[in-house]
């Protein structure tokens, strides 16, 4: 989002429609790091969680 757009309440309002309009419970995800301070202002429970490459040989 362009700098000058930010913290006006647009992805908000983005996250909770879809939500709303999927009809979903709950929105399960992953996120940077930078992105997690946005997460956490919605009603949330934090789960630890891995992300799995099982065919990727680690070096």
């Amino acid at each position: 989002m362009a700098a000058t757009h930010r913290r006006t309440g647009v992805a908000r309002n983005l996250v909770t429609e879809a939500l709303r309009q999927a009809g979903g419970e709950r929105v399960d995800l992953l996120s940077e790091d930078a992105a997690a301070p946005f997460y956490r202002s919605f009603p949330h429970f934090e789960k630890p969680g891995f992300r799995l490459y099982p065919f990727h040989n680690a070096d």
